[in-house]
């Protein structure tokens, strides 16, 4: 059976030369298969790092200013890079944006999801543990649900569905799991946990405002003010 030539591979004439296949075997010992496997997997980690610096420069911009104000060059040159390494990741500017979106809330979604699974106890303590949680979360990563509220309807329908999917994924979802918890434990009235957990983050929304940090104090004020409302509501005692 005919040898199958190294060249022959997919990777050819893409992302190492000949001379380079002949010169890393003899350095390395490396076989066909393992310079190609070596190659690829160094040509996807640079891909994968050059899209994250893509998101994380679009999301500042995207914080900053308005969708329509953020222009492709924008980004390419707040990324410092070309126009073709842009478009070799991403489609357009709108791609840009979803895909940022998706990735920042997936990224909050796995901090509110390590309360819901590890937590323990009283579901009123549980919901300040949640809420803690979030109103740590980076301000960067915090500036990205603000921009749900502020951008949401300036897509289309799949679009913007998408996009809610991932916002209740990452916030209302854990806090509902948790609700439901204290309902089947007696704790919590048994109203619609949907409706409670929305009623809720409502409530955490509101204050990452700068007036409200301001008039309430640090994180563990904020937490603590927010559970007590939801709990015990405004009613002097």
């Amino acid at each position: 059976m005919k040898q199958k030539n190294s060249l022959d591979s997919p990777l050819k004439g893409r992302y190492i030369t000949k001379h380079t296949e002949r010169s890393v075997s003899i350095l390395l010992g490396m076989n066909d298969f393992s310079i190609y496997y070596f190659a690829e997997t160094a040509v996807y980690a640079k891909s994968k790092e050059t899209t994250q610096l893509i998101l994380e420069v679009a999301r500042n911009l995207f914080i900053e200013k308005h969708f329509a104000d953020v222009t492709i060059n924008d980004i390419v040159l707040g990324a410092n890079l070309s126009k073709g390494a842009l478009y070799h990741h991403f489609s357009s500017k709108e791609d840009v944006y979803v895909m940022m979106m998706l990735h920042f809330l997936a990224q909050i979604q796995t901090s509110s999801e390590q309360v819901t699974q590890t937590s323990s106890g009283p579901c009123r303590e549980r919901l300040h543990m949640s809420v803690l949680k979030f109103l740590e979360l980076p301000e960067e990563l915090l500036g990205v649900l603000r921009l749900v509220r502020r951008d949401i309807n300036i897509f289309d329908t799949p679009i913007r569905d998408k996009l809610i999917r991932a916002y209740q994924a990452a916030i209302p979802l854990p806090v509902e799991s948790i609700i439901r918890d204290g309902i089947a434990a007696g704790e919590v009235k048994a109203v619609d946990a949907r409706l409670l957990s929305r009623q809720l983050v409502g409530l955490v929304e509101i204050v990452l405002h700068p007036y409200s940090r301001s008039v309430l104090g640090g994180t563990q004020e904020i937490a603590t003010y927010i559970i007590d409302l939801f709990f015990d509501g405004v009613a002097a005692k």
